[in-house]
């Protein structure tokens, strides 16, 4: 497993967007309508548990991740919609060896620079999460799952800066943000009365991302 790892980088603009793929191509680039309808498939669950750490300091999400039974991921889950928050992703069907991607971002405007009127120049920047699971088949009708995540924030309040406009001698204040990234690259090995539980350890935002919760079925 690869240990979380925070990256700061220059933000660049608010919306909800939420963008669901699968892609089912083959090792060779190509799929047949034959391989498809052979080859295993799999139903992907998503929940992502939010909100601050005080909020969620008593669910026990601990630091590592780790496999649960169904019914303690579902008991943990309540505890988390009555005390934390709770945002679910609908669920995916992905072939054997393709990716699902799963993403929720949001995009916040700032201002960015003037023009040569002195007029607001507005741009805007994404961050939210980003999920990609690729399922693979294993023994007794189990699936081992390699995931990479990464939840992003952005930094608030916006840092801020004087400039001096050319030719005009006059300082206008521009804004500087910065989102902080937390990722996190694993596997596992789940039956469909399994989840996993990846903490994200501590993230910054109004509504931060603490854990994800997955779970993995195989369509026979």
């Amino acid at each position: 497993m690869k240990l979380p790892c925070l990256l700061i980088v220059p933000a660049l603009a608010s919306l909800f967007v939420l963008n669901l793929a699968c892609s089912t191509a083959g090792s060779d680039g190509r799929s047949s309508a034959a391989n498809l309808s052979s080859a295993a498939r799999f139903e992907i669950e998503v929940k992502l548990i939010t909100a601050g750490a005080d909020a969620c300091q008593k669910l026990g999400l601990g630091d590592v991740a780790h496999v649960v039974s169904a019914d303690a991921a579902k008991e943990l889950i309540n505890t988390a919609s009555a005390t934390c928050g709770i945002v679910s992703r609908p669920r995916i069907v992905v072939t054997e060896g393709g990716v699902a991607f799963i993403t929720t971002t949001t995009r916040t405007p700032y201002l960015k620079d003037y023009d040569a009127d002195a007029q607001p120049v507005m741009d805007s920047i994404e961050h939210g999460v980003h999920i990609e699971a690729t399922p693979k088949s294993s023994a007794d009708d189990r699936a081992n799952v390699a995931f990479s995540i990464e939840v992003s924030n952005l930094l608030e309040p916006m840092r801020s800066a004087e400039v001096t406009l050319p030719g005009r001698g006059k300082t206008m204040t521009v804004q500087l943000p910065l989102v902080v990234s937390r990722q996190v690259t694993t596997s596992f090995v789940l039956g469909a009365d399994e989840a996993a539980i990846l903490p994200m350890g501590p993230t910054t935002g109004d509504d931060p991302v603490r854990a994800v919760v997955l779970r993995v079925r195989r369509i026979v």
